[in-house]
């Protein structure tokens, strides 16, 4: 996926998104579904030790983004 966004003061805010027509299926799918819909809204960023970032939206949901070798 893509688009545009900001990131101030600990919030990522993002425009509009694009993603491709091939979609996920199954579990991923549902995860795609919901990290879209968390980023509907502006969110707090926060970093880990381990070099993870965590998304907190608006309503307590969150996702923890992970960077693999």
């Amino acid at each position: 996926f893509n688009g545009s966004y900001v990131i101030k003061d600990g919030t990522l805010s993002t425009g509009p998104m694009a993603t491709t027509q091939m979609a996920c299926i199954g579990p991923a799918a549902e995860q795609e579904r919901r990290l879209f819909a968390m980023l509907n809204a502006p969110v707090k960023i926060s970093y880990a030790s381990d070099g993870s970032m965590t998304l907190t939206g608006t309503e307590g949901d969150t996702a923890r983004l992970v960077l693999r070798p």
